[in-house]
């Protein structure tokens, strides 16, 4: 029996455990020379640009409350800047060798508040804090204070990475191509989803850039056990990093990178590590 599990790699733990045989397969799993064997199930998670373009258009079209008083290009206008949108805040995520997600969560949060907006200019995603509602960061928020100058290296190279990594992917690849268009329709939302997404400008800090991808990818094993010590004591800067790599605040990019992977999860992440560094009483100067 094979158990398909979304959010923690589990371990099964030997005899009388009641979980056994277990196949765990992690975000990363098919990405050459990290887990080169493939991943079968990569396709069954989340929602590609299909999905979401296609929820998009069925909601405005169909159920929207303005659609009838909203002239039909600002209605095109409307969706295409909703997409443009849900690609900058809520995508990001990929699993395995080629295919990469929206989170599932956020996105129905958005068209179900579509309901009280009347206009584009209405639509604030700075507002929308969907990631952070869904759980709080507390039990990450302990760190031994040996670890401190390690955490502050790792989230400085996270949140500056992500700035240089959103404005390359506006400049290039299909993306860029439409983002000057009043309207997107399914054949160029098949050319941006056909890119590989997200795309990375050259490293700063080849340095940290690789050690992350170490701890995240080939270590990520090692969250059993990083588990087990949660509320106990205060963690390793490391430890840290593969609980918020395994909870999606941190995303496998390629090999030997990882990265943020959109605004809304920018945002919480410099939040959590804003608490931390004021709990120990260092620079936040990084944010």
């Amino acid at each position: 029996m094979r158990i398909l599990v979304g959010v923690f790699d589990v371990r099964g733990i030997g005899l009388g455990s009641g979980l056994n045989n277990v196949e765990s397969y992690m975000a990363h799993s098919g990405f050459v020379e990290t887990q080169p064997t493939e991943n079968p199930f990569q396709h069954a998670f989340g929602f590609t640009i299909h999905d979401v373009w296609g929820l998009i258009n069925d909601y405005v079209d169909n159920q929207w409350p303005y659609r009838v008083t909203t002239i039909r290009l600002e209605l095109e206008r409307f969706k295409r800047n909703l997409l443009v949108g849900c690609i900058q805040h809520f995508d990001g995520y990929r699993i395995g060798q080629v295919h990469h997600v929206f989170n599932p969560h956020a996105i129905l949060c958005l068209i179900r508040g579509l309901r009280s907006i009347k206009s584009l200019a209405d639509v604030d995603y700075s507002n929308y804090n969907f990631w952070t509602e869904t759980g709080s960061m507390k039990v990450v928020e302990t760190i031994k204070a040996s670890s401190a100058q390690d955490l502050s290296r790792y989230c400085e190279y996270l949140s500056s990475s992500f700035p240089r990594q959103s404005e390359y992917r506006q400049h290039q690849g299909p993306l860029a191509e439409h983002m000057s268009l009043d309207s997107i329709d399914d054949a160029a939302v098949g050319s941006i989803g056909s890119q590989e997404q997200p795309q990375s400008p050259p490293d700063v800090d080849k340095e940290t850039r690789e050690e992350l991808a170490d701890i995240c990818m080939v270590r990520s094993g090692d969250t059993f056990h990083d588990m087990q010590s949660l509320g106990c004591e205060p963690l390793q800067a490391s430890t840290i990093m593969r609980l918020l790599y395994q909870a999606g605040y941190i995303v496998p990019i390629a090999k030997d990178r990882v990265g943020i992977p959109n605004s809304e999860v920018h945002r919480a992440l410099e939040q959590f590590y804003e608490r931390v560094a004021t709990q120990l009483k260092i620079s936040t100067n990084l944010l």
